[in-house]
């Protein structure tokens, strides 16, 4: 189960429809009003805000009721992934797991790159997920952690991967690393 949480998925759009409807509603009320003789306007226009209200409120404007049943675990890189340099044995990546919702059985932690960032000042060319790689990226974890726990994860590792080409633009980058538990 891949949880991730993605701020704000949805509040937007649920939040401009319910306004869009409550316009239309509102709109179609001053019409009615202005159109009903006879005392009948008053009561068709309480009827109508009423209706307007109860279509307005159901709309959730809140990511979190669509994704109910996933924990809120947390991933943390515990090792640090510094001298990264050809000829330079490959750095281990530890971490730990942090549970802040209901229990939770992780059987394993995967790693992936998702970016490299030059360090200010380097030097110009390429440099980019290609001169790194990853070693043994699915890392077992294979215990239920429930809340409050913490489970610590470990076995993959990153190295550079030296090439023919100029890489002198990957001096002190930063790589970013991605963590998925599943």
């Amino acid at each position: 189960m891949d949880c991730t949480t993605l701020a704000g998925t949805g509040s937007p759009l649920l939040t401009l429809l319910a306004v869009a409807t409550g316009s239309l509603i509102v709109g179609l009320l001053l019409t009615v009003a202005a159109r009903v003789r006879d005392g009948v306007g008053p009561v068709a226009v309480v009827l109508l805000l009423l209706t307007a209200c109860v279509l307005t409120t159901g709309v959730s404007a809140s990511p979190a009721a669509a994704e109910s049943g996933c924990p809120e675990l947390t991933i943390v890189q515990t090792s640090s992934m510094t001298g990264l340099a050809p000829g330079v044995a490959p750095a281990a990546i530890s971490g730990v797991i942090n549970n802040h919702g209901t229990a939770v059985f992780v059987a394993a932690v995967t790693v992936s790159i998702v970016g490299v960032v030059t360090a200010p000042g380097a030097a110009a060319g390429r440099c980019d997920t290609t001169d790194y790689l990853l070693l043994d990226t699915r890392m077992p974890v294979g215990r239920t952690v429930h809340p409050g726990e913490s489970a610590p994860f470990s076995g993959a590792a990153i190295g550079f991967n030296n090439t023919s080409a100029n890489q002198d633009a990957c001096k002190n980058a930063r790589v970013d690393l991605r963590y998925v538990s599943s």
